[in-house]
């Protein structure tokens, strides 16, 4: 739970002081584990309409960036 809290936290830090890019940034590193030790990486199948809820954005943006 603590961890929960500790990510929501983190996101809205993200969400207000962040630029799009940058939350954009941020949410792909989230999404493919970056610096979790793994063997073998998979990046999920995310379209531009869910990347852009993620990060509080349109899709015309997240396609710009």
């Amino acid at each position: 739970m603590l961890t929960r809290n500790i990510r929501i936290e983190e996101d809205l830090v993200d969400q207000l002081l962040n630029s799009t890019e940058k939350r954009l940034a941020r949410a792909l590193l989230l999404l493919a584990h970056y610096g979790q030790p793994t063997t073998h990486r998979e990046l999920p199948t995310v379209s531009q309409e869910v990347l852009a809820e993620m990060v509080g954005t349109t899709r015309s943006r997240v396609n710009f960036s």
